[in-house]
């Protein structure tokens, strides 16, 4: 799971994290939080939910998980133009 640092701890990012982890457990799958681009590499193959309303940052994870072969699931709001900034 990837979330930008500014909505690590959003209640938004909070309350999709809170689900996947419970549907994880019932299921027995796992969940990690992925920080950096070292840890991105665990990432070959698997899916990814990656959370996150900033274009510029959501484009430069896409970009990092295409190049280790993951496979993103986004989780966003950019469909609203007033959520749809750049992150400075």
């Amino acid at each position: 799971m990837l979330a930008p640092p500014r909505l690590e701890n959003s209640y938004w990012t909070d309350a999709i994290n809170s689900g996947i982890y419970n549907a994880a457990l019932r299921y027995g799958d796992r969940v990690e939080q992925l920080k950096s681009d070292d840890e991105l590499r665990r990432a070959s193959g698997a899916y990814v939910l990656t959370v996150g309303y900033y274009t510029d940052w959501l484009e430069s994870r896409l970009t990092a998980l295409d190049l280790v072969r993951a496979n993103p699931v986004i989780v966003n709001a950019c469909m609203r133009r007033d959520l749809r900034r750049k992150a400075y």
